[in-house]
């Protein structure tokens, strides 16, 4: 331990210009190094006396910090290296104020902005050329690079807790297996690889900070960001959930591949893993250092979280925060819905075939006898309800402790007793009861492939309790599986199939969401395709299966984050959520008005009835260019140059304001032949 009168002798002799006479000294913690918070004069500082075998990494630290030269990392504030009697190596860094993130309150803006100082700090350094030596340096064997996770299996041992101890041999059995040549075959930089829980300064404006640069490393940057996310996650409630947040911000500044992400969550798990067992070495090892178990009352915990998660859901949702399509199988399996031929799942013959409307504040049946007595009156041998329809039939704390509302399948209503088939080859996954007013009764899980050999699954609910299938039973196309159940067996509903398509089953098996989280309804739809592209149900209303559930005000604007730039801005501190527009006037979600000065087509109000028509017969007509010859475009121009003085007779059709301002510069220049113009 490094005496109050060493750290006193050090600032009296190399740093008293800095620091002046009057000084605070206070002691910080630290893994390796001696750490003292150092105030005087009008400058804070950390001294750090460090180990002398690590010389040539302390330089590449410096030389890294110096390089970075952003406001979220620390400055190197001595010139040259200094050395004490003993050996040790006596370094100078800037202090950054703020509170580790360990003691602060976890918020939208503070994820966000760890992912931002992630990306930022390790993007950076990727720009940084390594010699040959350095390469050597960060490529030493090194407990806390996660390149070298593997060598743990050794020391997993000394893990006290055998369920503990068991995961952590479970999880580095797959990294080296799985991971590890995964990570080989991505690019390599420097990377700061000790985003932890207090190398994370959060400031009081929610800006985040990165410090400690001593684990620095060569591998692949999402090795950094799984860090970060590592140990911000002891905090949350719902890690995978939240951490979305830290992913969207990354890949905001520095862009994430699939691949990148396939590894995101695995690589998480190892990092906790890393933790846990380094944690339990350096116990071993000097078990009066309180600071080498700082965080073993929380990562183990949050260990057994992540090992239970659903790898498939947490990709997904990743994959979401960046803007890919969630599940990565969708775009396979609604391509096989689209183009592979499908058994009927139902027996409609010549009926008729309507659309039946359940969603919020709707006025059709919802029970037996009224959608028997529709379907009586109007002739139809069949009724469909709507995929993704916003619905407020589901009760009880199962729906509403996530706000689930969106339906994922397709209800067909029919009697009871109305066979219900298979549309393509398959095996069933599962085949059960599951009781309960709400429930699906009975329900069947069956598994098919794609043509690419990609599963996907479908499930029918609701059903009787006759003539179900086994379990690994091989189904053919057009197999009846089961049939319609009456209310009495099939969860209190009117009789009907709960038809839902599912390209994972997330770790839920039957019990799979048929119902979504309305803020969550992007991600589940994904997940689970619209399955009238196999039904086709009614073919001329082929769109009208899915109801597209608008979104919250706040998940609106965190969807526009992914799926639009960011140079398209909102206008006001809290941005409108508009709806839809009425002459003058423009309505937002809570059906509030605002008077439109602002928009362009307010000129002739929204929603014109003149022009509304106009539109609709002209895009009835033929929606091209003016590449051909058309009346329209000849009469539209000629009604335009009679309302212009003379000589005014060409008219130049322009798609936006905007491109009207550059064509008529370029008109201006084309005349005069001067180059300067003034813009109002």
């Amino acid at each position: 331990m490094i005496s109050q009168s060493t750290v006193n002798e050090l600032i009296e002799t190399y740093f008293s210009e800095l620091f002046g006479d009057l000084y605070d000294i206070t002691p910080l913690p630290g893994e390796r190094d001696a750490n003292f918070k150092v105030s005087g004069q009008d400058l804070t500082a950390v001294l750090k006396i460090c180990q002398a075998d690590e010389r040539d990494h302390l330089r590449f630290q410096d030389r890294a910090l110096r390089s970075l030269s952003l406001p979220i990392v620390p400055r190197v504030l001595h010139e040259n290296d200094i050395e004490l009697v003993t050996g040790d190596i006596v370094r100078l860094v800037s202090w950054l104020d703020g509170e580790p993130w360990v003691d602060t309150a976890i918020n939208e803006d503070t994820l966000r902005a760890l992912g931002t100082a992630v990306a930022m700090v390790d993007s950076h350094l990727g720009f940084i050329s390594l010699q040959a030596e350095e390469e050597s340096v960060l490529a030493r064997p090194f407990r806390w690079n996660m390149m070298q996770a593997a060598t743990l299996l050794d020391e997993v041992h000394l893990v006290m807790d055998p369920e503990i101890r068991r995961m952590c041999q479970d999880q580095l059995a797959i990294f080296a297996q799985d991971i590890s040549p995964a990570l080989e075959l991505l690019q390599q930089q420097v990377i700061h690889n000790d985003a932890n829980e207090r190398n994370i300064i959060v400031a009081a404006d929610s800006s985040v900070s990165l410090i400690d640069f001593g684990d620095l490393v060569i591998g692949p940057r999402i090795i950094g960001l799984a860090t970060a996310i590592a140990y911000a996650a002891t905090g949350m409630n719902d890690p995978v959930r939240e951490a979305a947040s830290i992913v969207h911000a990354y890949h905001s500044i520095s862009s994430l591949t699939p691949q990148e992400l396939n590894l995101l969550w695995p690589l998480v798990r190892t990092r906790l893993v890393m933790s846990v067992v380094n944690a339990a070495v350096q116990s071993a090892a000097d078990s009066d250092n309180d600071y080498l178990l700082i965080s073993q009352d929380t990562i183990p915990k949050l260990l057994c979280t992540l090992v239970a998660t659903n790898d498939y859901l947490a990709l997904s949702r990743a994959r979401e925060a960046c803007g890919y399509e969630p599940s990565p199988r969708a775009n396979d399996v609604r391509h096989h819905l689209r183009t592979a031929a499908a058994a009927p799942v139902v027996t409609i013959g010549d009926g008729g075939v309507e659309w039946i409307n359940w969603s919020v504040g709707s006025r059709d049946p919802r029970d037996d006898a009224g959608i028997a007595q529709l379907m009586a009156e109007r002739e139809l041998a069949l009724m469909c309800g709507h995929y993704a329809e916003d619905r407020d039939v589901y009760q009880g704390e199962v729906f509403e402790t996530l706000q689930r509302s969106i339906h994922l399948g397709m209800d067909l209503f029919q009697p009871a007793g109305s066979p219900v088939c298979s549309p393509y080859d398959g095996v069933v996954e599962g085949a059960c009861a599951m009781p309960g007013t709400g429930n699906y009764g009975h329900a069947v899980l069956l598994r098919h492939h794609t043509s690419r050999g990609t599963p996907f699954w479908t499930l029918y609910g609701h059903l009787s309790s006759t003539k179900l299938p086994q379990p690994d039973q091989l189904i053919k196309a057009g197999d009846i599986i089961a049939t319609i159940g009456p209310p009495q067996e099939n969860g209190g509903w009117p009789p009907h199939v709960h038809v839902q398509v599912l390209t994972d089953l997330c770790g839920m098996g039957m019990d799979i969401y048929g119902v979504a989280p309305r803020a969550e309804s992007t991600l589940w739809r994904s997940l689970c395709p619209n399955p009238n592209l196999m039904l086709g149900f009614p073919a001329a209303l082929a769109s009208a299966s899915d109801s597209h559930p608008g979104l919250d005000t706040q998940d609106l604007r965190r969807q526009r984050t992914i799926r639009l730039p960011r140079n398209l801005s909102l206008n006001f501190r809290q941005p409108l959520h508009i709806v839809r527009g009425a002459g003058a006037y423009l309505f937002d979600a809570d059906g509030n008005a605002y008077l439109d000065l602002v928009n362009n087509v307010a000129h002739v109000g929204h929603g014109n009835p003149h022009v509304v028509a106009a539109g609709a017969r002209q895009m009835n007509d033929l929606n091209t260019n003016t590449r051909y010859l058309h009346d329209a475009v000849v009469e539209y121009a000629r009604n335009l140059t009679a309302t212009l003085p003379d000589p005014l007779t060409v008219v130049f059709f322009v798609n936006s304001g905007s491109e009207a301002n550059d064509l008529a510069i370029r008109l201006a220049r084309a005349h005069t032949g001067a180059r300067g113009w003034i813009s109002l």
